[in-house]
This record gives structure tokens, sequence and C-alpha cells, in this order.
């Protein structure tokens, strides 16, 4: 007999498209869940045009980190903001919506009156901060991440990859998987947005990384101090 998983019949819409939101329903999908992938019709998501790329294979199919992202989900090409009438449908029994702070569908309720808006982004909806790009390098400058890593004699370095959006999209997973317990257990009812911020995500570190550091001293002893004053501030725009 074939292994539903825990979260079978949960059916979840992604419509932000980034590594956070991605690796969210990615635990969501490897659970049982039915994740689909909203992507923009002539572009796709982002994540499709994210390194590594697999030799042999075109785009927009060449991304690894996009296979790895969408193992065992759906993918449909829909305009979120054009096609109000297409996004209706299927948000129809849609218990989850994966956004990254620009969903806004005031019919949504209607056709799925419990649904769990979770918004995953750099810093958050509130705060100064809020609506700002940000990046990984960003978050772990910022909670100290980058202190410990690197030559004892030379400057900070930051760790290749994207964890600071793993971690992020961990956060909004067990913050979603929270709401839908609940509600499967009569808690909570009517729709919630939650909010995500990868940068507070990050703060997990500031312990090990920039505390850490200067608690120990054994590998930070002959580096040059950070000059926080000094580090760029994030820049305005979409987060």
């Amino acid at each position: 007999m074939e292994y539903e998983g825990a979260l079978a019949g949960l059916k979840v819409l992604d419509v932000a498209g980034t590594i956070a939101s991605g690796y969210c329903g990615k635990l969501l999908a490897d659970h049982g869940a039915d994740v689909i992938n909203v992507e923009p019709p002539a572009e796709g998501f982002p994540t499709r045009r994210e390194p590594p790329f697999i030799p042999g294979v075109e785009a927009p199919e060449n991304s690894a980190l996009h296979a790895y992202l969408s193992t065992n989900k759906h993918s449909v090409a829909l305009a979120v903001g054009a096609e109000p009438e297409r996004l209706a449908v299927l948000a129809e029994g849609s218990a989850v919506v994966l956004d990254a702070g620009r969903f806004d569908c005031p019919d949504f309720p209607t056709a799925a009156p419990d649904v769990v808006v979770s918004t995953i982004t750099w810093f958050g909806r509130h705060g100064p901060y809020a609506g700002f790009n940000g990046s990984g390098s960003v978050c772990w400058s910022l909670v100290g991440m980058v202190r410990n890593v690197g030559p004892e004699e030379g400057p900070p370095l930051v760790a290749a990859g994207c964890g600071a959006e793993i971690v992020g999209g961990l956060t909004a997973y067990i913050g979603t998987l929270g709401q839908v317990i609940a509600r499967r257990m009569g808690n909570a009812a009517g729709p919630v947005r939650l909010d995500t911020s990868i940068h507070e995500a990050n703060l997990c570190f500031t312990e090990v990384g920039g505390v850490g550091g200067y608690r120990s001293g054994a590998s930070t002893a002959s580096r040059p101090p950070i000059r926080w004053a000094s580090t760029p501030a994030p820049t305005a725009g979409s987060g």
C-alpha cells in the first residue's frame, strides 16, 4: 500500500517562488501535502534561474536547486495579479498559501475560508526594515554568523549557499504546520496570516556566531574588529 503521508489531503499554493517558500513547501510536500507552484507564465519562478545548473539540460528546467525545492510538487502557469478568476478556482479548498508579501486576493477567503497565508520575507511585514530587499549574506552579517568564518588573520567571510533562506523556510514551516494542526484539532478557524522574517529566523545563530566568537576569543583574537556602523544597510524595495 502506498504511503500517503501525514499531510495527505492538504492543498498548498506557493505564489512566492523564493528559496524560502520553496523549502517550506518542500517540507509540506514531503509529508504528503499537495503543493502547487503558481508560476508566472512567461519566466516561471525566480528559483529556475538559480545555480547550480545541470549540464546538458536547457532552461528553464536546468536549475538543480529549483528541481530540489520542487520535489513532490506540481506547477501551473498563472498570472496571480491579472487572472483573479482562475486564481479563485485554483484556491478552492486550499489550506495554505505561501507568499512573499505581494499576495492580495480579497475573494480568497470565500474559496478557502480557513486559509493560512504564510508570508516569508527578508525582514518581515512590520518594523524599520519591512519592505527592504535583503540577501543571505546581509542576514548572516547582521546576526554575526560571518565572524567565525574565514582565516584568523583575515576579514570575516560569508559561507556559500542559501542557508539563511533555508532557515527562514524551516521557521515558516514550523509556524504553518502549527496552524494546520490547530485547525485539524478544532482549536482554530478562519483565515490567518503568518509573518516570517528570514532575518529574525536566523537570530538563532547569534549566540554561536557573534556572541560565541566574542566569548571564546579563540578563533577571532587576531581578526580585525567588525565595524558594524559601516555595514551597508539593506536597500529599499519589495521584500
